[in-house]
């Protein structure tokens, strides 16, 4: 996830790359309890917000919230305002609501050290920005106390399983993410998580289930509708599109996966035999794309304006290899010349990463599944509620 880096084409929208909540716990008045004045900080610094309920705006649009924790590299400093810049996300933030990455280090660890009891949200708070750090031990260790102190809450098991699967550690973190959803089964993220375990595993039919699990917790988690959409287009199962297009429309065209929602859209339709409508969404992402920028290539491939070996040509790295490859190639199936398809998706399966959805639609369209899917999973209730 960014863990989703735009390059890595991942399972995650990007927005959503792990869901967790800030170091720095929201107290009354928005500090942080015992915080120490603020650090300058200047264009190139480390920062994180201060409390869970700081903001990152694109002038009055929120894209991202304290609740979900980035460490970001101030960009451009323009007076009291800092423009903050992830992987995933960039936008503007008042300079009075960030701290410095080392300082909101030092506090956590100082609010441990310092109180004499501390809470399992310090734990929390650190093990976060120990990972930021690359100290899996030190941070796992954090999670697990965390969990010690308060075992019913869901939070230190959701970053412990997200620690565990960046780590290629995918069983572990699959109990971890099915233990937040057993304690907080109206949340859509142990599901969406346990989701991208999944695909770690090669499973994507259960990452499928997961991810409708999500789906039916909140209707409107990007991340879910995204992945949802990828998993069922190369499974067989209706509804991509829909999922799809509920992603474009949650998202519009901001975000960097949302052109590569229409390309799984269109080839759905076209699989459908909806073509008007394959057509008409490969316009509108044409129309909003930079013409120089990737993906267009492989729209204006699928619109029948540039040949495969042109896009095969304006593909420069290994991923736009396969992505290029990947999408012409399940355009080929569906278009019946499965011959043709075939070395293109044997090529993608041979050196793309088998966590990113080039494959997984590579590797389903030379061997589709035997068996239909299962039943989606039922509706969710919280735990001790009635049948």
């Amino acid at each position: 996830m960014i863990d989703l880096p735009l390059a890595a084409r991942r399972w995650a929208a990007p927005m959503l790359g792990i869901a967790v909540t800030l170091a720095a716990a929201a107290v009354p008045g928005g500090r942080a309890e015992g915080a120490a004045p603020r650090q300058a900080v200047g264009q190139g610094d480390r920062v994180v917000l201060a409390s869970t309920e700081d903001t990152l705006k694109i002038q009055r649009r929120v894209v991202a919230t304290g609740e979900i924790h980035r460490v970001y590299t101030v960009g451009q400093v323009n007076g009291e305002w800092l423009w903050l810049e992830a992987a995933d996300v960039a936008g503007w933030a008042k300079a009075d609501r960030v701290l410095p990455f080392d300082q909101a280090l030092r506090q956590a660890t100082a609010r441990i050290e310092g109180t004499g009891a501390p809470e399992a949200r310090d734990y929390n708070a650190r093990g976060l920005l120990y990972e930021d750090l690359g100290r899996v031990d030190l941070a796992e260790a954090d999670f697990a106390e965390a969990i010690r102190l308060e075992p019913e809450w869901s939070l230190p098991y959701l970053n412990r399983g997200t620690l565990r699967r960046r780590a290629g550690r995918p069983d572990e973190a699959i109990a971890d993410f099915s233990q937040a959803a057993k304690l907080a089964p109206l949340d859509p993220l142990p599901y969406f998580d346990r989701g991208l375990a999944l695909l770690d595993q090669g499973d994507p039919a259960a990452a499928h289930d997961s991810f409708t699990l999500a789906l039916r917790a909140d209707p409107n988690h990007p991340g879910s509708r995204f992945n949802r959409a990828a998993t069922g287009l190369a499974l067989g199962i209706d509804g991509a599109s829909a999922d799809a297009e509920a992603y474009l429309a949650l998202v519009g065209w901001y975000e960097a996966l949302s052109p590569y929602a229409a390309i799984l859209a269109a080839l759905e339709h076209r699989r459908a035999g909806r073509d008007a409508q394959a057509a008409g969404l490969l316009d509108a992402a044409a129309e909003q794309l930079d013409p120089g920028a990737w993906p267009c290539p492989i729209l204006e491939h699928l619109r029948g304006r540039l040949d495969l070996a042109g896009l095969l040509d304006a593909a420069e790295t290994a991923d736009q290899q396969a992505e290029a490859r990947a999408y012409a190639g399940l355009a080929l199936v569906i278009a019946g010349d499965a011959g043709a398809a075939r070395p293109l998706l044997e090529w993608v399966v041979a050196r793309a990463e088998p966590t990113q959805v080039p494959h997984l639609l590579a590797r389903l369209a030379l061997e589709p599944p035997s068996s239909p899917p299962a039943e989606p999973p039922g509706p969710l209730r919280p735990e001790g509620a009635g049948s």
